[in-house]
């Protein structure tokens, strides 16, 4: 049985540092969004939401690039644009 090669140390901190920024990004906004007025039950709703697309996005394009994609710059692409692409994609299928 072949096994497929683990991911890399550069693949590795780019998962960690989009870990990082959506985890970072969302609580800022849900401490911003803590506002009286009823929008902000709203905002909160919509952060989670976002937030929680883009750490499947980070999950999904980990598992592509480790079980998937054997190409190294290729895995390394898919591992750095593959959440914000997932993000985009959801939300343009969720439009429709």
């Amino acid at each position: 049985m072949q096994t497929k090669p683990r991911l890399s140390t550069l693949d590795r901190i780019i998962l960690g540092m989009h870990t990082i920024i959506a985890v970072g990004l969302g609580t800022a906004g849900f401490i911003d969004s803590s506002g009286s007025d009823g929008m902000a039950d709203l905002a909160r709703a919509v952060l989670a939401i976002l937030i929680g697309l883009w750490l499947a996005g980070i999950l999904i394009s980990g598992l592509l690039a480790r079980y998937a994609i054997v190409h190294k710059w290729l895995r390394t692409a898919v591992v750095a644009l593959g959440p914000a692409i997932a993000v985009v994609a959801l939300i343009l299928y969720a439009r429709a």
